[in-house]
């Protein structure tokens, strides 16, 4: 009949499951025990400090994960700020300081905004991660 079927495809850090479901690669979980950030492979139990450079961290609270740019977010309550590296490859960037006490954190993974909580003014704040 001559029509084509078409075709799925899944992007970075995924694979296609089926003909029309894409999943994450590899299972994993961050934590943080307020001096590292440590990486959980699942499947397997292993467990790698991801790898920030010396001073990058002292009190470490707030913690997320942009899978699509693998990019790692946290806060520190110590040195008062909000702090991005690339998993793999990247040096540590600070994309704000003096938050005054940021204990939570995420990054919405649409609009790339930053949420965080400061305990200081008990507010809920939110930044432009451009």
């Amino acid at each position: 009949d001559g029509s084509v079927a078409p075709v799925c495809l899944c992007g970075d850090g995924y694979t296609l499951t089926g003909t029309t479901e894409c999943v994450l690669s590899t299972r994993t979980i961050l934590y943080t025990d307020q001096l590292n950030i440590v990486k959980v492979e699942l499947e397997t139990k292993r467990e790698a400090v991801l790898e920030l450079g010396d001073d990058w961290m002292e009190v470490g609270v707030g913690l997320d994960y942009d899978q699509l740019t693998q990019t790692v977010y946290w806060s520190d309550i110590r040195f008062q700020q909000i702090v991005k590296a690339k998993e793999n490859s990247g040096k540590p960037v600070v994309v704000r300081a003096n938050v005054g006490h940021p204990s939570g954190l995420c990054v919405d993974w649409i609009t790339k905004y930053i949420y965080y909580v400061d305990d200081d003014t008990n507010t809920v704040n939110v930044l432009n991660n451009n």
